[in-house]
């Protein structure tokens, strides 16, 4: 038997599977479904906890695919009498952790861990992935440096790493 956290089913897209998942990129979703169709959304806390409370406790699939959980929270939302969001909801992605420090450890040279960092990215892309949580950026830069204790080149170079992440985050913003 496998224990899921928060006894919600994995999310799977593509090779995919989303374990850690939390709702601010559904709020996100249905935010952006409410502002194409030219009005607010009523009432999301309680849309967020109702999807939360189907997937914790009447859920019955250990894994379930991305685009099956919008076609319930589509139905959802027609059934409140919100047909207009219902038919504006576009499928957006839980942000993907990508560890950043694995990388780095993997292939301790900057430039070939920035290729490696691009590789990982783009086949993301290629499952509809654009939206990324970077972790382990300060072990990335000592593995990166050869490093045991943090020093100024340290610094200057986790200044570079956030530079390189944050254009990943906004190609995420460009869609």
């Amino acid at each position: 038997m496998i224990g899921f956290r928060n006894n919600r089913p994995l999310l799977k897209l593509g090779d995919c599977l989303i374990t850690e998942y939390g709702e601010q990129w559904l709020a996100d979703a249905l935010e952006h479904a409410a502002r194409r169709a030219g009005t607010t959304l009523p009432f999301k806390d309680d849309l967020l906890a109702s999807v939360r409370y189907y997937l914790e406790h009447d859920c019955d699939l250990s894994v379930m695919q991305v685009s099956e959980l919008y076609e319930r929270l589509r139905r959802m939302l027609t059934e409140v009498g919100l047909a207009h969001l219902a038919r504006e909801l576009k499928e957006e992605t839980p942000p993907m952790t990508v560890s950043v420090a694995e990388i780095a450890r993997s292939v301790p040279f900057w430039l070939f861990f920035a290729c490696e960092l691009k590789k990982q990215v783009e086949e993301l892309q290629v499952h509809g992935i654009t939206r990324y949580c970077f972790t382990g950026r300060k072990e990335c830069v000592m593995a990166l440096q050869g490093r045991k204790r943090w020093d100024r080149s340290c610094q200057t170079l986790l200044e570079d790493l956030d530079f390189l992440l944050s254009r990943y985050e906004a190609q995420e913003e460009d869609r």
